[in-house]
């Protein structure tokens, strides 16, 4: 059985599978690459080359695998993250509106009613809130809360830090989650809801320093009586890590 390799001229024989052998010299042309050969990859990168450069983009030479689009003379828009600069006040300012507004379509929560704050005084979370039953199992299994808080780690990890210490609790309880766990990733959109035209801004300077804070609470962890500790560092006003 030859198999012809898409747009190449090599050819890979192959004898007739079992079930279909009738001893003859018939052979199958394969007019598409699939999982398992080895050619596989390299046809699915020419199909997506073809088209993602039909929309307009490019491939940068040195880094094949990234695809660039100018639209004017700047860049206003990078994987999901919104650019805004003020050449007056000669400030840089970095803001994720757009894909807040898509999570919360995502989750039913377009219409919400944004949330003050991300943690109150006395919120803790332990083991205790988690199933303690098959029933409570079940009723858990089809809430997205992985997806969820993957979503929301995006926003944290580009733009948003201050959701960090929420979203880090959360991802705790990926595995075993209860109810009051869904409540509080739910409540972490309501804060965005709120606070979605945030932005990281850096500003002007003569003098760039990395100025850098870290804490610890002591025994926080209500299961395991471990502390859990914390850093944030900046750069020209804005956070970088």
């Amino acid at each position: 059985m030859a198999f012809l390799n898409g747009d190449l001229d090599e050819e890979v024989y192959m004898k007739q599978p079992e079930g279909f052998n009738d001893d003859s010299h018939k052979v199958c042309r394969l007019k598409k690459s699939i999982y398992g050969l080895k050619q596989a990859s390299r046809q699915w990168y020419l199909k997506f080359h073809k088209v993602i450069t039909s929309f307009g983009l490019f491939e940068n030479l040195v880094d094949q695998c990234i695809y660039l689009k100018v639209n004017g003379s700047e860049a206003s828009y990078v994987i999901g993250i919104e650019i805004h600069r003020d050449r007056k006040q000669r400030t840089l300012g970095l803001s994720q509106k757009a894909y807040i507004d898509k999570i919360l379509q995502r989750f039913g929560m377009k219409d919400c009613q944004p949330c003050p704050a991300l943690v109150i005084k006395g919120d803790k979370f332990n083991n205790d809130q988690s199933p303690k039953d098959e029933l409570e199992l079940e009723q858990m299994k089809n809430i997205p809360y992985a997806f969820a808080v993957g979503n929301l780690m995006y926003a944290q990890v580009c733009t948003r830090p201050d959701i960090c210490p929420a979203v880090g609790l959360l991802e705790l309880y990926q595995s075993n989650l209860g109810i009051q766990h869904w409540v509080a990733a739910k409540k972490v959109m309501r804060y965005l809801q709120g606070t979605k035209d945030y932005r990281l801004t850096y500003r002007h300077t003569d003098h760039l320093r990395v100025v850098g804070y870290s804490d610890a609470d002591f025994a926080g962890c209500v299961d395991s009586r471990k502390s859990t500790s914390g850093y944030v560092f900046l750069l020209a006003g804005g956070v970088i890590s």
